[in-house]
């Protein structure tokens, strides 16, 4: 029995504090001179010039213009919302970083213009000076080339339409009345709208003739035109083992004890088969998929991952065995299997927004093994399909646990990779899900393209949009070896084909089911369910990079996120030289959190100076808003750990930096990033002062403040491993705080 718990505090009413009055006079970020607002004006006669034949054509359907800002004024705090208001032309939405969207209109842009021109308030000329361009929201922006070419390359019968939201009712209906109208015009039909989440409406259409689709897309309301993808899985490679020696004599049938309740993984994917290794694991099924387009290969290997875990590997654990939702909802792709069927993205998004609900009492954990391989994610902007899986994320309270996806292209990335090849290794969608757990994989042995522990040849890369680290974590989901002609082998990790047989295979596919497993069993064994922000955290908070033991640190992020997180034993296991705290809470907009006398251990005072290592993860969900794209996340919460010198506070986890701008900040800074982990080793130490922790929060120019749970974790641990770190803590908790320990449980089932 573990005698070094994981400590969980309870904040007390002292530990919450009113938020002080701040502001001041609008910063300039220039001179502003005549000839400046000519120029400003000049451009606004340019768009009114450009929408002049939308507005003759359709009075009652606004369009839309981009207003680019200088980069030091992308802060909210500099956001020119005096200029660009309901009395001219207001904002609606965020493209790129420094790009504002707002709504245009003959009366507005006439109004912008006088303002432009002829204000001498203070606030308008601090306005004028953030500004750098201004600009129309064009076809280009509705439509690239890019997209279009693909749409004439896969002549795609059904064509994805994304509309502004102008935050009006009577203009929303005027425009997508108008919209509908348009669609017949040019002899097309409309055959659905889906709800892919609020705020994010998709229109279906067709057009028989897609020579029109540049014509078309001309509409003042239109955000995007575009296409649906098609899902992927990668078609097994798998390699069967000597079934004599390893699949009968290592892996008998592994049976469910009907005595214990087990935790729960959905499994979005081919289908499971019934074979006798798998089927005692799959409690409920559903089936999209018709049976002459079924193949379970792919949905089998993943399931045996989840069900026997460690198993496959030779090793036992009280936690083994996790039961299984299987929703079969991708139709085979190997032609020399059998028939083969396809499943588009609104097709997924409708079957889940029905499956997730019906499940939510008992699936908290959701494995989504799956990709649209030309979805490659954007820098600036989340994809559709992450912005629907974030909803139903929200709305289920649960957790998806998705793919990078598979880099299958040529040339073959070792490790490292070769700085003189171009690989188009993005992540794709839905990987870049923010709620979502995405993983990577990472070679489980040596061979002469990846050493143990690197990044296989085949896993995608992040970052996620707006800098956000995706993946999120790294499993095991073998790798690459060389071969003396020219082509690799796959050497892969083990789990079941669809007829029960031992086999190896490799993808990202087979790595995230490891994840999703741990995770579900954090869920359920913890002997009081925690929340979805205390389960990711405990995770994150875990991973390290199984290499050198640390934690992973810039572009090297890129490709492992977090690092690998540990088994749940170790999880939930301390030592005397450490202690694991745990804080959970909520912070208001009119106040934040300050701890001013946390406990750090006497044990790692010497001579005046605090030594030691700390690490810090923060966890929690806030608001999203498609609407918004690069601020798609809608609050931030800063978290500081540090000490109160004479010249008051300093943080010292993270390190506290001033002057840093914005874009610094969200590169480098996890600023508006719902995860955060920070770590830091005092080797020299530094003065022995009362420590603090401070937790703050922000919310997005244009939102209404809310209220933020949170779940925040500190390790601090003596690298030695010889001060009695744990103790020393657990003395000071006694004295001031009220706290309880984290405990797990094995449930048994009840049969009343």
């Amino acid at each position: 029995m573990n005698e070094f718990l994981i400590k969980h505090i309870s904040l007390r009413p002292e530990d919450i504090k009113s938020n002080q009055g701040n502001g001041g006079p609008a910063k300039v970020f220039g001179e502003v001179t005549r000839d400046l607002r000519e120029a400003f004006a000049g451009k606004v006669s340019d768009i009114r010039s450009r929408f002049e034949q939308r507005f003759a054509a359709n009075p009652n359907v606004p369009s839309v213009a981009k207003v680019r800002l200088k980069q030091e004024a992308i802060a909210k705090s500099h956001r020119p919302t005096s200029l660009f208001s309901t009395s001219t032309c207001p904002i609606i939405g965020v493209g790129k970083s420094d790009e504002l969207l707002v709504e245009v209109t003959r009366d507005g842009l006439n109004a912008l213009s006088r303002k432009i021109l002829s204000s001498d308030a203070k606030i308008t000329k601090a306005n004028i000076s953030t500004l750098q361009d201004f600009q129309a929201y064009d076809l280009f922006d509705v439509l690239s080339n890019e997209v279009y070419k693909r749409i004439r390359e896969l002549r795609k019968k059904y064509i994805k339409l994304r509309v502004f939201d102008f935050l009006n009712h009577n203009t929303n209906l005027d425009s997508y009345t108008a919209l509908i109208n348009r669609i017949s015009n040019f002899s097309g039909e409309f055959h659905s709208k889906i709800q892919y989440a609020k705020n994010l409406d998709i229109l279906k259409v067709s057009f028989p003739n897609l020579d029109v689709l540049e014509e078309f897309a001309d509409f003042g309301a239109l955000r995007s035109l575009s296409y649906f993808q098609t899902l992927s899985v990668t078609n097994v490679q798998s390699t069967q083992l000597d079934t004599a020696s390893t699949s009968q004599m290592i892996f008998p049938v592994f049976w469910p004890d009907t005595q214990k309740e087990y935790p729960y993984v959905g499994v979005i994917d081919t289908g499971i088969s019934q074979s006798d290794k798998l089927a005692p694991w799959v409690d409920k099924t559903e089936e999209y998929v018709i049976p002459s387009e079924k193949n379970c290969s792919h949905g089998s290997f993943v399931g045996g991952i989840i069900a026997y875990g460690d198993k496959l590997d030779g090793t036992d654990s009280p936690y083994d065995g996790v039961k299984i939702v299987d929703i079969s909802v991708i139709p085979n792709s190997d032609p020399s299997y059998g028939d083969v069927g396809f499943l588009e993205e609104e097709n997924l998004v409708l079957i889940l927004q029905e499956v997730v609900p019906k499940y939510s009492d008992r699936v908290k954990v959701w494995n989504m093994s799956l990709g649209f391989k030309d979805a490659f994610c954007e820098e600036q902007s989340y994809s559709d399909l992450a912005v629907s899986f974030d909803q139903l994320q929200d709305e289920n309270n649960v957790i998806f646990v998705v793919s990078t996806g598979n880099y299958e292209v040529l040339p073959h990335r070792n490790w490292p990779p070769n700085q003189q090849d171009v690989y188009k290794d993005r992540i794709t969608a839905p990987a870049d899900s923010l709620r979502a757990i995405t993983v990577g994989s990472i070679s489980h042995l040596d061979t002469n393209m990846t050493a143990n522990f690197e990044p296989s040849p085949f896993t995608r890369i992040g970052f996620g949009p707006n800098y956000t680290i995706k993946p999120d974590l790294v499993d095991f989901g073998g790798t690459y070896k060389k071969h003396p002609v020219p082509r690799v082998i796959p050497v892969g990790i083990n789990s079941f084909d669809e007829n029960g047989i031992l086999t190896q295979d490799v993808g990202t596919s087979f790595s995230t089911p490891k994840v999703a497993a741990l995770l579900a069993k954090l869920f359920h064994y913890l002997d009081s369910e925690p929340s979805s922000n205390l389960a990711k955290a405990l995770l994150i908070h875990s991973a390290t990079d199984p290499k050198t033991g640390s934690r992973p640190e810039g572009e090297y992020r890129k490709y492992v996120g977090f690092g690998k997180p540990a088994s749940i034993e170790k999880i939930l296991t301390g030592s005397a030289s450490s202690s694991t705290l745990i804080f959970e809470g909520t912070i208001y907009p009119t106040t934040h959190i300050d701890i001013s006398d946390f406990p750090f251990p006497d044990c790692l005072i010497e001579n005046g100076k605090c030594t030691g290592e700390i690490t810090m993860t923060l966890v929690y969900n806030p608001r999203l808003d498609a609407r918004y794209d690069f601020e798609y996340c809608r609050t931030n919460i800063e978290v500081s750990f540090g000490t109160e010198k004479p010249k008051g506070f300093k943080s010292e986890v993270p390190i506290e930096k001033s002057g840093i701008l914005e874009k610094e900040l969200v590169e480098n800074g996890y600023k508006w990033s719902p995860i955060k982990v920070y770590s830091r080793k005092f080797s020299k130490g530094i003065d022995s002062n009362q420590w603090k922790l401070r937790l703050s929060l922000q919310s997005r120019s244009e939102e209404v403040p809310q209220p933020q749970d949170f779940a925040l974790i500190i390790t601090i641990r003596d690298p030695k491993g010889e001060k009695p770190v744990y103790n020393d803590i657990s003395k000071q908790l006694t004295q001031r705080f009220i706290y309880r320990d984290i405990t797990t449980t094995v449930r048994l089932r009840n049969e009343g």
